[in-house]
């Protein structure tokens, strides 16, 4: 999750700097591999925390991704309209990526109890 969280801001940042045609190609390749690693979040959820958690802890990620979907087009129309550009905006959301880096690393396994 780490990884792909990570290959997400790289990408955007990748993005943020994309002026001539030939720069989107790394956006390209990074962006969507990090989605494809996103398919493993139920996986990890149900590892680090059990089947008892699973549905809340996997509701909150997605109604906290939700909001991110919801605004996130919306910031970066206005951001546009403001500035003229999208590059502050790119920028931003790549160095958010960085709180969910961080807030997985800090994810201890759970322990198996004893019989």
């Amino acid at each position: 999750m780490a990884w792909s969280y990570s290959c997400i801001g790289a990408g955007v940042l990748a993005l943020s700097y994309v002026q001539e045609t030939w720069v989107i190609f790394p956006f390209l390749i990074i962006f969507p591999l990090s989605w494809g690693g996103m398919a493993l979040n139920g996986a990890i959820v149900r590892e680090y925390f059990g089947t008892a958690s699973f549905g809340k802890i996997l509701g909150a990620m997605g109604g906290i991704g939700t909001i991110g979907v919801i605004i996130g087009p919306s910031v970066a129309g206005w951001t546009y309209d403001t500035l003229g550009s999208y590059h502050l905006i790119w920028l931003i959301f790549a160095a958010t990526s960085v709180i969910p880096v961080a807030l997985v690393l800090t994810i201890k396994p759970r322990q198996e109890q004893a019989g």
